[in-house]
């Protein structure tokens, strides 16, 4: 599972203009290409999961790790699939 991390929008300002849309293409990408992709930079982690403007705090953690938990759980099937094939060509 690739995650693409919550990230504050005084930090998203930061990058370099265009650099997180090339990065968006990219996981679009993987994700055509089978990899199990899960974007949590989305609306639901604001200011208050964030102890800075990088770091996630206990509440942004808890969250953020129950949010891959429960993907995992949401496609366990898939998963393991996606790594029985990779077994396979290794």
């Amino acid at each position: 599972i690739i995650v693409n991390m919550p990230l504050t929008e005084s930090n998203m300002k930061l990058m370099p203009k265009g650099s997180y849309d090339e990065y968006k293409a990219m996981l679009a990408t993987l994700r055509n290409r089978g990899v199990n992709v899960l974007d949590l930079n989305d609306s639901s982690f604001d200011l208050s999961c964030f102890r800075d403007t990088v770091h996630m705090n206990g509440r942004g953690g808890a969250k953020l790790l129950a949010a891959i938990a429960t993907h995992i759980n949401t496609n366990q099937d898939k998963l393991a699939g996606q790594r029985n094939q990779a077994q396979k060509t290794n």
